[in-house]
């Protein structure tokens, strides 16, 4: 193979028919033999390939050295491999050779960050440098390859970049979510499969206590900031995190038992609707769990859980449904007000012919009845004066007889006061229908509550008085409340309305108690009955609407919800229910007294 030979001093002035081949005859500072070993790896190299002696000085580079700095062999052999490098790297370069050719291991590799090389024009780039070393005869030579990793470096930043970009979008998502690994999960589920379980929804429903359990083998990888203000998730000291068991409650654990459905069946998705969140906060939340799975396998080690808080929604649709319901309400109340005016109108006009005549007949039946007994009396007397009375009077007397004027005496006087009392409870009814016929106003007008109440028993008799008595303790020189009486007269109505509902499931007749009082600067109603009260668990929902505990047909839900809305809402006050000294339930609501 021809080829002009040069020494180190000459480096810059020859040119050679194969560089590569040119330091074969220059006096080396290593074995010959050990730098034409470089020779013949750098050939067959697909990298940049150099060699040096233990000082970093180069004895040999190839042709891919030259493809990827600019410089040629005859420029590089001689220099120091620095020159391959930023300044700044090279003391830390410098320090890696000195380790390396003094230290044990054969072999090492440089990546960044720790190195980055430059090549003739200045142009710095990523460098993945390999060095080994060869040792023979007491002479060390350095193997240097390096490659270009500008690309992957390129890719590992862009990589980086949308990790960071997708870590803001996960921590600023308004909807919840968790990265959770389920392979616990499903390590259990297979023990009940194996165990024999065949139902798993109806077995894990029959044990809460091992919903619980499963839940714990969720393990939680990450959670953005809106999950972490959703609560739920409890870290541990070894780092991992899971769902706290504070958190599970019987709706959370219907959610779970979906979940575990969907790792039994090996689906990918499920939809649940549950309730959820932190102590004193809940929320009406749905729940999208994703698992990643393809040609039928399942990954069950990074599952996406996110939870969409609706209770916004749920609000405004219960809000909808309370006033598409209370309009219904309004209109029926409206057309049974028109009714009712119709009807008190159309009674009250006979009514009072009706009163006015039996009154009539009363005076003329006292009246009658003493006329009767003073003719009985004469007719006595003359009879007993003549041994023969005369004929006429005989007639007379033997008529008089055939009436039983004691019996009249007695019993017609109770007659007449049973007939002005039933009188007077119609005109009472057709009074208090002509108060409740009118629509709810908008404005506030000073009331008698007492008047209220008087008025709203007598309208609600039919639905009480099959099934109790009510007795009433009217407190005494009660001040005028500022209220629109229609609907505070509503609000008893129900309540009386409730009560006798409750008591009509005993067989015995029950007893509703009204009372009114002045409890400071408010006027308080309470109506209590003798039923079986209202159970702990469900008191804090009684004033919630649509929901009832009666049967189908019985309640829609909405009298006691009304009734709170009527009077917190509408006029300010108060109302709760707590238990009474009979074993029953006392409703007790308050106005506030307001100046006339």
């Amino acid at each position: 193979m021809p080829y002009t030979s040069r020494t180190s001093a000459d480096t810059h002035g020859m040119e050679h028919t194969h560089p590569e081949a040119a330091i074969l005859d220059r006096p080396p500072a290593l074995p010959a033999e050990l730098v034409e070993s470089a020779c013949q790896l750098g050939r067959f190299s697909s990298e940049a390939f150099l060699a040096t002696d233990t000082a970093g000085t180069i004895v040999y580079s190839n042709q891919k050295t030259t493809e990827l700095f600019g410089w040629s062999s005859d420029d590089l052999i001689g220099t120091s491999i620095a020159l391959l490098m930023p300044t700044r790297f090279r003391r830390q370069h410098e320090h890696h050779v000195a380790s390396f050719a003094s230290g044990a291991d054969s072999e090492r590799h440089i990546d960044p960050p720790e190195l980055m090389a430059v090549d003739r024009h200045g142009r710095e780039f990523p460098a993945a440098v390999a060095l080994s070393r060869v040792d023979t005869d007491g002479a060390t030579m350095l193997i240097c390859t390096v490659r270009d990793i500008t690309e992957q470096v390129e890719k590992a930043i862009e990589l980086h970049a949308n990790e960071q970009r997708l870590t803001r979008v996960f921590d600023a998502a308004s909807v919840a979510l968790w990265e959770e690994d389920f392979t616990d999960v499903a390590s259990w589920l297979d023990e009940l499969r194996d165990s024999g379980v065949r139902a798993l929804r109806e077995y894990l429903n029959e044990r809460p206590a091992l919903v619980d359990h499963g839940a714990t083998l969720i393990r939680v990888r990450s959670v953005n900031k809106a999950g972490e203000n959703l609560g739920g998730v409890i870290k541990g000291d070894d780092g991992t995190a899971g769902i706290a068991k504070s958190w599970i409650t019987d709706s959370v654990r219907q959610a779970l038992i979906a979940q575990f459905e969907a790792v039994w069946d090996g689906r990918l998705h499920v939809e649940a609707e549950m309730t959820g969140g932190s102590p004193g906060d809940t929320r009406q939340l749905i729940l999208h769990w994703d698992a990643n799975g393809r040609n039928g396998d399942v990954d069950l080690s990074t599952v996406i859980v996110s939870m969409t808080d609706i209770t916004r929604r749920v609000e405004a649709e219960r809000s909808l449904e309370v006033a598409e319901s209370q309009l219904q309400q309004a209109q029926k109340l409206e057309a049974i007000g028109q009714l009712a005016a119709g009807v008190a109108h159309e009674i009250n006009t006979p009514i009072q012919y009706v009163g006015d005549n039996a009154r009539f007949l009363k005076d003329a039946f006292t009246e009658t009845l003493s006329a009767l007994r003073s003719v009985v009396a004469i007719l006595s007397d003359v009879s007993q004066a003549s041994e023969q009375p005369n004929q006429q009077i005989t007639t007379v007397r033997n008529t008089l007889a055939t009436v039983d004027h004691e019996f009249l005496a007695e019993e017609g006087p109770d007659a007449f006061e049973e007939l002005l009392d039933g009188v007077e409870r119609i005109a009472t009814i057709v009074s208090a229908l002509k108060k409740f016929s009118h629509p709810g106003r908008e404005t506030k007008t000073m009331e008698d509550l007492n008047s209220i109440v008087a008025d709203s028993i007598a309208v609600s008799r039919t639905e009480w008085k099959y099934h109790a008595t009510i007795s009433t303790d009217y407190g005494e020189s009660l001040p005028a409340v500022a209220c629109m009486r229609t609907e505070i007269g509503q609000v008893v109505i129900n309540l009386i309305v409730n009560a006798a509902q409750e008591l009509a499931r005993q067989s015995e007749m029950g007893a509703i108690t009204i009372k009114t009082y002045r409890a400071d600067a408010a006027v308080v109603t309470e109506v209590a009955d003798n039923g079986r009260g209202v159970p702990p668990e469900i008191r804090d929902r009684i004033f919630e609407p649509f929901f009832t505990t009666k049967e189908v047909g019985e309640g829609t839900g909405q009298g006691l919800a009304l009734a709170h809305r009527v009077v917190v809402e509408q006029h300010g006050g108060s109302m709760l229910v707590a238990d009474n000294d009979s074993g029953g339930a006392t409703f007790a609501f308050s106005l506030p007294i307001s100046p006339p």
